[in-house]
């Protein structure tokens, strides 16, 4: 919720302050939640692969993150699931009929960002089990979040003068 939907209703608020007092109390939750909750999934995802090249130093001394709680193999079967949920979070407005009309087109953009997911997927799914190979996980995961999101926000931009 942080990393998304608040942080995008403080921005709305911020860019389109309400106009008198008693309007202040109405935060652009619903226009929130559609614009951040596919980001925030992906940073969501950059936090949890940062864990996977260290599973076996967190679990000595007693750090219980999500990897080292799920295992390395489990955890990294769920990447392709958080790629997948944010672009269905970032496109569902697009593609579903009740809000066709507000989303343009272009912010299938976004789909810059599958390359490196595919990487990310690929690497994790093949070498989970050898913390030497997937230092770079951390990596891949930051590419799918900064080029998707340039692609969604790039996409929602010139979708005022595409269509």
């Amino acid at each position: 919720m942080a990393f998304g939907p608040c942080a995008t209703a403080a921005g709305l608020l911020a860019l389109a302050p309400p106009a008198t007092a008693s309007a202040a109390a109405t935060v652009p939750w619903r226009q929130a939640l559609l614009l951040g909750s596919g980001p925030a999934l992906a940073t969501t995802l950059v936090l949890f692969c940062s864990h996977f090249h260290q599973v076996e130093e967190d679990a000595a001394h007693g750090k219980r993150s999500p990897v080292v709680q799920l295992g390395s193999s489990r955890a990294a079967g769920l990447v392709p699931w958080f790629v997948a949920a944010a672009l269905a979070l970032q496109w569902g407005p697009l593609l579903l009929p009740a809000h066709h009309q507000r989303w343009p087109l272009t912010a299938l953009l976004g789909a810059v960002g599958l390359p490196p997911a595919r990487q990310l997927i690929a690497l994790l799914r093949d070498h989970y089990h050898r913390a030497d190979l997937i230092g770079g996980s951390t990596f891949l995961a930051l590419r799918f979040q900064a080029l998707n999101g340039l692609g969604l926000a790039l996409g929602l931009a010139l979708g005022r003068w595409w269509s």
